[in-house]
């Protein structure tokens, strides 16, 4: 896996940053490489290292785990990919469910500090649970119903790019005349959360 982001944040700063200067839009995408790569390894050392150092990174992660989610959550969040009010959307609700998932870890980490009852303890790791799974399953969605055949609803000349369109045919012309409307992108992206919010607890 380190190896793959490697490779990843060399391609991107030899196509990028290298050829067409330093713009903060790839350095936003270095430290997404950056921040997964510390997760990464943190993950990788804890379960090579000795017992005694193991035992001192897996106290560290209880507060560098959230911290890394929660960076890439603001990344997402803040990081222009998809110009369209659609693709906008996607991400942003991707940066809050990363947020949501480093409070969630942080907030399992003081619960079962502090040896709570089973009860307790068991709602933590289910809420731990969640938070890992609904970020992947929007993960996964985004990526077949937005961007699976090309890049994204970039303009309004070819949008048929995914999944979406394969279910809603009748909405392509609508949503050429409007791939700036926020209005139009929050009724799509307040359908498909609200099923993705579902499936996932029913994961």
């Amino acid at each position: 896996t380190l190896a793959v982001l490697l490779l990843l944040a060399v391609g991107q700063w030899y196509q990028t940053l290298l050829g067409r200067g330093l713009h903060v839009a790839h350095v936003a995408h270095e430290l997404m490489f950056i921040v997964v790569g510390c997760l990464v390894l943190t993950g990788t050392l804890q379960s090579v290292l000795p017992a005694p150092r193991a035992a001192r990174l897996q106290e560290a992660r209880r507060l560098l785990d959230p911290i890394c989610y929660a960076a890439l959550g603001v990344l997402f969040l803040s990081h222009i990919h998809d110009k369209s009010a659609v693709g906008t959307a996607w991400h942003v609700v991707l940066g809050w469910a990363l947020i949501g998932q480093a409070a969630a870890l942080l907030l399992a980490s003081f619960v079962h500090a502090h040896t709570p009852p089973q009860g307790v303890a068991s709602l933590a790791n289910a809420c731990v649970a969640y938070a890992w799974v609904m970020p992947g399953v929007w993960l996964i969605h985004m990526a077949s119903f937005h961007y699976l055949f090309a890049r994204g609803w970039h303009n309004d000349v070819d949008i048929k790019q995914g999944v979406h369109h394969l279910l809603w045919p009748g909405e392509l012309a609508t949503d050429a005349a409007t791939v700036k409307d926020d209005a139009k992108a929050r009724e799509y992206i307040g359908v498909y959360l609200t099923v993705d919010l579902l499936f996932s607890a029913a994961l």
